[in-house]
């Protein structure tokens, strides 16, 4: 039991591994650029300005580098700035979790007083109208 337990831990590095390039090269292969979604691509940006920003981005660097440089700031727990309100995403994630709980903790006594209704009708319908029961009341 031991070494299977050992096993299956040794098998998550490198499926994280894996996760990690996958989700990096999702992200950096996107159509579109990075600076056209800051500027809301309705303006213009010379050349000049774009080659200093995705300088100052670390854009320009290899890929390799830019895939290192990402994963010291994801597990060092700084995910970048949102691209909406210039704020740090780690505090708008934690400025959201209130709300996640709230909408959990809802959700759960609901089930728990219709657990009859989730036998009749499938889950996913009782999930979105509570979400949307959720989002109207609050």
């Amino acid at each position: 039991m031991k070494d299977y337990i050992f096993k299956r831990l040794l098998l998550t590095v490198p499926t994280i591994f894996g996760l990690t390039v996958i989700v990096f090269l999702l992200v950096r292969f996107l159509p579109g650029d990075v600076i056209d979604a800051m500027s809301g691509g309705e303006v213009a940006i010379d050349e000049g300005r774009r080659k200093m920003i995705m300088d100052r981005l670390g854009l320009s660097d290899p890929i390799v580098v830019q895939y290192v440089n990402w994963l010291k700031d994801i597990f060092s727990g700084d995910l970048g700035v949102s691209l909406r309100n210039a704020q740090p995403l780690r505090e708008v994630f934690i400025g959201a979790l209130p709300f996640s709980y709230k909408t959990e903790y809802i959700y759960r006594r609901i089930c728990q007083i219709l657990w009859v209704s989730r036998l009749i009708i499938p889950q996913f319908l009782v999930s979105h109208a509570l979400v949307v029961i959720y989002f109207v009341v609050f």
